[in-house]
């Protein structure tokens, strides 16, 4: 073999190589639209999915092109046509949650219409999903198929401050508003929404931390009134971040269980 033939057919296989490194490249967007999708009814019935397709902004559960919402459980599933969704006015809300013009979505229960009374138009995330609200009410999404609404909660002054419990498999926040403050969607009896603050996570056990709050009376452990052994609040006034993680007893926290964050 000549050593032109030799240098010909290295430079086939550079190309070869160049080649085949750029459709590597070229992400599911642009290339083999089939390989990220299925479709649940006949190949008659449903158009395949445009080169326009684009996943939902924020999630990795939706994504739509000119005529069809796509639903995927996790990464390691193909998307599938979420039958009845509008894609001219579907967009993602925030935690698990999507909606259209029409109705709210759940990634919890496989990209399905949520069961709720929620005005959809006005419906919106607030603190990425840990709490919901619309023009009249404010949401928690309590088990993922429904939203429960905070009884009296006013959507104009409510805000998610941080995490009232962290546990194995579910965490809650503490919020307020301008007459009262919530756990989660337990609301605190007697809390003062004007001094409430927050402190910090103290560490319950090696799976749980509870999030240490106070008003002007009480300190509060995962929503929880501490009381001393009179049943009295512990005095509030001491108990500050830099306290409960040097001497945690001020907060009325033992010692025993350290400071977490």
């Amino acid at each position: 073999m000549t050593s032109r033939k030799i240098v010909s057919i290295v430079i086939l296989l550079v190309l070869a190589s160049l080649i085949l490194f750029a459709v590597a490249q070229v992400t599911p967007y642009d290339f083999e639209q089939t390989s990220v999708f299925h479709s649940e009814t006949s190949s008659n019935s449903i158009q395949a999915p445009s080169f326009a397709w684009k996943q939902i902004p924020g999630s990795i559960y939706w994504a739509k092109d000119e005529n069809y919402v796509y639903f995927r459980a996790d990464l390691a599933d193909k998307y599938r046509v979420l039958q009845g969704a509008d894609p001219a006015t579907f967009v993602f809300v925030g935690g698990l949650l999507a909606k259209d013009k029409n109705q709210i979505y759940s990634a919890y229960i496989d990209g399905q219409v949520v069961s709720t009374t929620a005005d959809v138009v006005t419906f919106e995330s607030l603190n990425n999903g840990e709490h919901f609200k619309d023009k009249d009410k404010v949401y928690y999404p309590f088990d993922g198929f429904s939203l429960e609404e905070l009884v009296g909660a006013d959507p104009h002054t409510f805000t998610v401050l941080k995490a009232c419990e962290i546990g194995p498999e579910l965490v809650s926040y503490y919020g307020k508003d301008r007459s009262g403050v919530y756990c989660g969607r337990t609301k605190l009896l007697d809390a003062d929404p004007l001094t409430f603050e927050y402190i910090g996570l103290y560490m319950t056990d090696i799976l749980s931390d509870s999030g240490i709050s106070k008003d002007k009376n009480c300190i509060y452990k995962g929503g929880q009134k501490i009381l001393n052994t009179s049943g009295q609040c512990i005095n509030p006034k001491n108990c500050t971040s830099d306290v409960l993680q040097s001497d945690p007893e001020k907060c009325g926290m033992p010692k025993a269980l350290e400071w977490s964050r």
